[in-house]
């Protein structure tokens, strides 16, 4: 089985012809993102079909509503992990797990949940955000992160930061021509 975060492929032994022993490191920036976990969860059984998934708030938790065997259950799922690829999601009370493709959730929620994590007063932190969002290839959010580190540290950003974006845009247009 190969496990990308967001997929598992399964190959047949039959196909492999040789296993890895080292597990491989992340690609680009991760964040993780600390939720109020219960501490002992309740294990679900089964899932049943999902009636209603609410938009994430600023923290990084939205509710699900599944249709259970004993009727309709409101599951409050938070983010714990982001990555350029995909976004770990775990129910708070619940043993249970799931991942999204981070490219799923809008900029503007992503952006809110990124800079609860990180210290944005830190020029490196805010950094880890642009190279986030240009490992996502979502390079009209990283110009927007550049934009916003230039007029929050004019001194340290410099020419530097307008070439960075410049080269960004360039980026992005040939992602479309493409």
């Amino acid at each position: 089985m190969i496990d990308d975060g967001l997929r598992r492929t399964f190959v047949p032994k039959s196909e492999i012809a040789e296993v890895p022993q080292e597990q491989p490191q992340l690609a680009g920036e991760h964040f993780r993102i600390s939720q109020p976990r219960n501490n002992s969860p309740t294990r679900i059984n089964s899932v049943g079909t999902v009636e209603k998934v609410e938009p994430f708030d600023e923290f990084g938790r939205r509710i699900v509503r599944l249709n259970m065997p004993h009727g309709p259950q409101d599951l409050v799922q938070a983010i714990t992990d982001i990555t350029p690829q995909w976004t770990k999601l775990q129910a708070l009370d619940y043993d249970w797990e799931a991942s999204i493709a981070t490219s799923s959730i809008p900029r503007e929620t992503l952006h809110a949940i990124l800079t609860r994590a990180i210290d944005n007063n830190s020029v490196e932190d805010r950094l880890r955000l642009v190279r986030l969002y240009l490992d996502s290839e979502r390079y009209n959010d990283a110009v927007v992160e550049l934009e916003e580190i230039r007029s929050d540290f004019p001194t340290v950003a410099g020419d530097r930061f307008e070439r960075q974006a410049d080269a960004i845009r360039q980026l992005a247009a040939r992602n479309i021509l493409a």
